[in-house]
């Protein structure tokens, strides 16, 4: 048992390359701009789940409060390859 344990295991963290990347984009947004978001979302995570090591539940609830936080910015998920190019790119 622990051995299928272990290989599911394997496999999922070996999937997690497979498929397409995914980024949060928001139109007309300087990389500046998305770095002190992305900061503040994350700091906004931490205040809420605490510190120490984010493990299960934890890590959990923490990308959740990230990915809420940059959903109210204007942010959404998108496939890597999909973001429009930016002039001089």
């Amino acid at each position: 048992m622990k051995v299928a344990i272990g290989l599911f295991v394997v496999f999922l963290v070996a999937a997690q390359g497979c498929g397409p990347t995914r980024v949060l984009y928001k139109p007309d947004v300087d990389q500046a701009q998305i770095d002190t978001d992305r900061e503040q979302c994350t700091e906004q995570a931490r205040f809420y789940t605490g510190s120490g090591p984010l493990i299960g539940a934890r890590r959990s609830t923490a990308y959740q409060y990230f990915d809420d936080c940059m959903t109210a910015k204007g942010y959404k998920w998108v496939i890597e390859k999909d973001v429009p190019k930016q002039n001089g790119q």
